[in-house]
């Protein structure tokens, strides 16, 4: 049996399921070798900066700072590498949070 959902969690689930398409045909280019592969420290500093906001410190600033400290990724790519990088970790705690 399907439960119902409220409006606003609908919302989230049809946005979760839009950004899911976006990384599957991201990750399908990145076969093709159109698109690269996060490092492992990308990996490190998305995890780390996304624990902390679960917390309530954020992610963003701390990302930033961690990409410019360490010149992990080039300062016109900050931004966008950003949003795609937190996109589903931040709609999943809306969700479960």
């Amino acid at each position: 049996m399907i439960a119902l959902l409220w409006p606003h969690e609908t919302v989230l689930f049809a946005l979760l399921g839009a950004f899911a398409l976006v990384h599957a045909r991201n990750l399908a280019q990145r076969r093709q070798g159109i698109a690269q592969r996060p490092t492992y420290r990308q990996v490190l500093i998305g995890f780390a900066t996304n624990f902390f906001d679960t917390l309530g410190i954020g992610s963003f600033a701390p990302t930033t700072a961690a990409y410019c400290i360490w010149r992990v990724v080039p300062d016109a790519l900050i931004p966008g590498t950003m949003n795609v990088g937190h996109t589903l970790p931040v709609v999943a705690m809306a969700r479960h949070l």
